[in-house]
């Protein structure tokens, strides 16, 4: 076993000064890497006799050598320096027995670390930091301080109420408020194990856990379209630059994967409990939303008309009757249906000035009718109406009513002139399409999931797919896999089989497939030998761009008018299920645009 070694050797050093417990050999004082020196137990420049050495050392059948690891013990710069080239021959073989006892062990320790591949990139991670920190020495003190204190990884568990959240995994922990029926949104808070940002606890609030949590997510980071991680360091490879709110700071890849693993879980756990509560309180209808005062837009309508349904509720307050309409408290800019103590709805313009219809006021004489819950104050007092109840109670009885109460009611008549029933005008005169110009109803239920999995007919599939290819254009941070891509390409397949189309289509989707417009014209026969080519060789460099075009494909085949008629429901259901993956990330991401307040 060789036991020469090289003495300026950073591993060696570190090495022996371990085996030591980090102690000087001889006065027992405390050494680390910087104050430490590596003394010969006999001087290499000693002028003395070594036959009684080397005596000693032969009848244990080793030969002496300056730089054996039997010779060499850690020491104070000043006591290295008092020894100077003079030793005791006596006493240096009782220090070289002693040591001898830590050799094997000092070798066995070399050996580790010199296959610790992690060693010099951790070591160039800490020089870096220090380097670029503004005081370097303060944060070489704070970076010993942590290592006895706090050496371990977090511990793994996960605890998720009707309120919070908590994860941790072995290098981050999330603590988080999840969004509540009468509350503001819910917020979230890091902790890290990495020494670089160890002693922060970062909070995010609502609008930043929207626009940089769930910014691509489930995805994997080395996509580079988490909306969090922001770059890979100049230098470290498997270094990336962080932002989470107004913070920056390193992690290493496996902290970053560590880091999006918990953020997909919470992802999945906050969007769940947002739309359950919109669910509950029927808003999921409308595409109007705002997240923050949770209210929708109804509908949209005249001025004039807001006027005279304020004008209304004054005149049919709860104190003013009994009749069925006298359900009304009076109030200033609003319109609150009120009832045995409870507050049905409360009704806003969505501008604090819209119950004036002078024109010369306000140039725009339309205005929206606001929804917005409300937490009645009595524990058992009637549930409040949802935005859906609210909304068919608007359009469907309220409205009319109101026209009906002053274009009839209300009217001066003649003698002979009769008041029709309420019932005959809603049915035979009331045109709600002339009334209400606008509503807040999704007509294409985009954050409802599962909507697509209805369709039955090309019509409403080819307008499906049509805003699929539009939210791919828009989106470049959506990742699709492999497998998705394979499965678009049999949907193309399965529609070429069961439809006919036009000699330019068959060409439009050859060249979009192959990728460009030159070369040679595709019939039927050509594109179904270039899918059959695409799916036996998997492309993994598939960017967004020719996924859209392979979308325009499905697009170009269904707008035929073969489509309507020979496109089967089996075929029809068996392309939704190839799609579905796909449509859940477009449901996700256009639920996650929408609880960020960003289409109110």
């Amino acid at each position: 076993m060789n036991m020469i070694v090289n003495p300026k050797d950073p591993i060696v050093r570190y090495a022996i000064l371990e085996a030591h417990k980090f102690i000087c050999y001889y006065s027992k004082n405390v050494l680390n890497m910087f104050n430490m020196t590596i003394d010969h137990i006999i001087p290499t420049s000693c002028k003395g006799e070594l036959k009684e050495i080397e005596a000693s050392m032969k009848k244990r059948n080793n030969d002496f050598e300056f730089n054996h690891l039997y010779n060499l013990v850690p020491a104070t710069w000043d006591i290295n320096n008092l020894k100077g080239d003079q030793y005791d021959a006596e006493f240096a073989i009782l220090l070289i027995n002693k040591a001898k006892e830590k050799a094997k062990g000092i070798l066995k320790r070399i050996d580790q670390l010199r296959k610790f591949k992690d060693f010099e990139k951790y070591l160039s991670m800490i020089s870096s930091y220090l380097i670029n920190s503004n005081d370097p020495k303060q944060e070489m003190l704070k970076f010993f301080d942590l290592l006895p204190d706090q050496f371990g990884p977090f511990e793994e568990l996960k605890e998720v109420t009707d309120h919070t959240y908590f994860r941790s995994q072995s290098s981050v922990k999330i603590m988080a408020s999840l969004p509540q029926e009468f509350r503001q949104c819910g917020s979230c808070c890091f902790e890290f194990r990495s020494a670089f940002i160890s002693d922060c606890m970062i909070t995010l609030n609502h609008k930043q856990i929207i626009e940089q949590l769930f910014v691509g997510l489930n995805t994997a980071h080395n996509y580079e379209k988490r909306g969090f991680v922001d770059s890979k360091h100049y230098r470290l490879s498997n270094m990336y630059y962080i932002q989470l709110g107004n913070n920056r700071f390193l992690l290493n890849g496996t902290e970053v994967d560590e880091l999006c693993k918990i953020i997909d879980d919470f992802g999945e756990v906050y969007i769940s409990r947002f739309k359950a509560i919109e669910e509950n309180w029927g808003t999921l209808s409308f595409n109007k939303f705002n997240p923050v005062t949770y209210s929708v837009k109804l509908v949209k309508i005249k001025r004039c008309l807001w006027k005279k349904m304020m004008d209304f509720s004054w005149e049919f307050d709860f104190q003013n009757g009994v009749s069925e309409w006298h359900i009304f408290n009076r109030r200033s800019g609003s319109i609150m249906i009120y009832r045995n103590h409870t507050v049905f709805a409360d009704l806003e313009p969505e501008k604090a000035d819209s119950y004036h219809d002078e024109s010369y006021m306000n140039p725009d004489d339309t205005l929206w009718i606001v929804w917005k819950r409300y937490e009645n104050p009595i524990p058992d007092a009637d549930t409040s109406w949802s935005a859906e109840q609210t909304y068919s109670w608007l359009t469907e009885k309220f409205i009319p009513y109101v026209i009906y109460y002053y274009d009839y009611v209300k009217k001066k008549k003649s003698l002979f002139e009769i008041t029709p029933k309420f019932e005959f005008f809603l049915k035979e005169e009331f045109k709600s399409e002339h009334i209400i110009l606008d509503t807040g109803v999704a007509v294409n239920k985009r954050f409802i999931n599962g909507y697509f999995e209805n369709i039955q007919h090309a019509n409403d599939l080819l307008g499906e797919i049509y805003a699929l290819q539009l939210f791919l254009n828009s989106n470049p941070k959506i990742n699709i896999s492999n497998e998705e891509i394979r499965n678009i390409f049999f949907g193309i397949r399965d529609v070429l089989l069961n439809i006919e189309i036009p000699d330019y289509s068959y060409d439009y989707i050859g060249k979009k497939i192959a990728g460009s417009n030159k070369g040679k014209h595709f019939n039927q026969t050509d594109v179904i030998a270039l899918i059959k080519s695409k799916l036996e060789h998997n492309d993994d460099d598939v960017s967004l761009g020719y996924i859209e075009g392979l979308l325009k494909c499905y697009i170009e085949a269904l707008k035929s008018k073969s489509s309507l008629t020979h496109l089967k429901k089996p075929v029809i259901y068996e392309l939704i299920n190839l799609l579905k993956s796909i449509w859940n990330k477009y449901y996700l991401v256009n639920y996650i645009v929408r609880i960020g307040g960003k289409n109110v």
